[in-house]
């Protein structure tokens, strides 16, 4: 054979089309349902426990750009039960995890998958399942099993006070005050308390371990933060997505824990954004959904020139409560609720309390249609329902009042035995 002759042999099958399987692969993803419906393909999902366990719906699908290379496509999966099971890549339906969390720390689950088309392409697909233990408050047993609670926000950690019996358990009343927790905005969340720092030295967007541990940053300046029960809400100021200062190796303490001084007579603009964020993974340089766009508000509307610093969220609605900033410079606070519809995407009446115009430190929501109203305003109203004139004990100036969500009218008020708390986040049944 000739020199040509080899040169041919050698040449033709570099310079031939490669197979499927050796040039291209049949990519496939993990995707997790969250509860608020949004699908979102990840290759982490962290939760926090209810009831000792985490359930995650999850399912396998092609990923669209490599569609071409899964024609037929097989996989086989691992992690989801006792054995490997074999499941249509294109059409796999919603299958639920439980996940049995530890007492303390997070138990993993990863789940596995091999793909593989008619045509030999071969591709591979993790999904990492974390389920983080339920957070154990000191002392908090009793309180925590009331129908109905609320979280405190003010001093150096969260307390929970139970709207039955009017008990406080937890905080740290030997520690100095936590800035992040001097903001009317408080979300408890996934076994951590959100804050705003707004204009603290702490500056940004802080999660808070409700059992104990050190404050985090996790983004920048926001203005207002709660939950709907689903995802966590933010309504971001201008540098929320930018990048954290790195802090030095081996640095002590964060400073931030001691309340420092406002830079502005009133906090500065907000975005215009009510951002939700589904997965806790996701918070905050992930996907997220617009929950409400401010600039939906109505030309004229006492809300539109509003400076929010407390909203609360329930059945797709967010009410808001603020200041309006006047010619002299600082913020006038605004005796009435915004009420925004997610679902619809407009606004809606706004809500007047009844009996009520003093400060709001907090917000929050309870099931029921109840809105919650933490004050220091030392008017004391009519008492109805919570209050039992016949306990004794220590009497603070805080209050919390509860409203009916459709008019305003005031259904519950209860003074505490708290001074200075500010932010709120309410749970129950």
């Amino acid at each position: 054979m000739n020199r040509q002759a080899w040169l041919v042999l050698v040449l033709v099958p570099l310079l031939a089309p490669g197979s499927a399987g050796a040039g291209e692969r049949c990519a496939c993803r993990f995707e997790v349902s969250a509860a608020s419906g949004t699908i979102r393909p990840v290759r982490r999902a962290t939760r926090t426990a209810e009831k000792r366990t985490c359930t995650f719906d999850v399912r396998l699908r092609v990923a669209s750009q490599d569609a071409g290379a899964c024609d037929g496509a097989s996989a086989l999966l691992r992690g989801v039960g006792g054995a490997a099971m074999r499941v249509d890549p294109w059409a796999m339906p919603w299958e639920r995890v439980t996940v049995r969390a530890r007492k303390h720390g997070v138990r993993r689950r990863v789940l596995r998958a091999r793909v593989q088309g008619t045509d030999g392409a071969v591709g591979r697909a993790r999904l990492a399942l974390r389920c983080e233990a339920e957070p154990v408050l000191a002392g908090c047993d009793d309180v925590l099993a009331e129908s109905s609670y609320c979280y405190l926000g003010g001093g150096s950690r969260p307390r929970v006070v139970g709207l039955t019996s009017g008990m406080l358990c937890g905080g740290g009343d030997d520690e100095p005050p936590l800035a992040a927790l001097q903001k009317p905005s408080l979300a408890v969340w996934q076994g951590d308390a959100w804050t705003c720092g707004g204009g603290s030295p702490m500056g940004g967007f802080v999660a808070i371990p409700l059992e104990g541990g050190e404050p985090r940053r996790v983004a920048g300046p926001c203005a207002a933060t709660a939950t709907d029960g689903d995802a966590l809400l933010v309504l971001p100021r201008a540098g929320f997505d930018d990048p954290l200062p790195a802090r030095p190796a081996g640095a002590g303490p964060d400073p931030v824990v001691l309340v420092g001084p406002m830079p502005f007579p009133h906090d500065p603009p907000h975005e215009r954004q009510i951002r939700a964020y589904d997965l806790r993974d996701d918070v905050p340089g992930g996907a997220y959904r617009v929950a409400f766009d401010l600039n939906a508000i109505p030309e004229g509307s006492p809300c539109g020139a509003m400076i929010f610093d407390a909203i609360a969220a329930q059945d797709g609605i967010v009410y808001a409560a603020g200041c309006r900033p006047t010619f002299f410079g600082n913020c006038a606070r605004e005796p009435f609720i915004c009420v925004f519809d997610t679902n619809t995407g407009a606004m809606r009446p706004r809500l007047f309390l009844e009996d009520f115009a003093g400060n709001i430190r907090g917000l929050a929501t309870l099931p029921g249609g109840r809105l919650v109203v933490l004050t220091d305003d030392p008017t004391q109203l009519p008492p109805i329902g919570y209050v039992d004139p016949g306990v004794v004990g220590t009497v603070g100036t805080d209050q919390l009042h509860l409203f009916d969500v459709s008019d305003g009218s005031r259904l519950d008020s209860k003074t505490l035995t708290t001074a200075g708390a500010q932010g709120l986040a309410c749970a129950g049944h």
